[in-house]
């Protein structure tokens, strides 16, 4: 198998898109056609969106670090952890920044 940069799977979607665009204009739309830009749609928006990752630390991470810590442990030290976990899976996703 092959391996593809996210930067090479974006532009040969988006040179897609165009293509299929552009026949879309010039030729009755079938189904067929906008399911293809449907589907290359999605996969573009799934290539170039950032994960959802919430601001605020989930009860349930911020009960597993607990149990994992020692009794001056609090929400406070939770919500730190998280942001900085937080912070780090913003940044792994290329273009974008926390």
């Amino acid at each position: 198998m092959t391996d593809f940069t996210n930067e090479q799977l974006i532009a040969y979607l988006q040179d897609e898109l165009k293509l299929l665009r552009e026949v879309s204009a010039k030729l009755p739309r079938t189904t067929a056609l906008k399911m293809d830009i449907v589907i290359h749609e999605a996969a573009l928006t799934a290539l170039t969106s950032a994960p959802v990752v919430p601001e605020e630390c989930p009860a349930a991470i911020r009960d597993l670090m607990a149990s994992h810590s020692d009794d001056l442990f609090d929400d406070a030290d939770a919500q730190q952890i998280w942001d900085a976990c937080r912070a780090a899976m913003i940044t792994t996703v290329p273009g974008k920044e926390s």
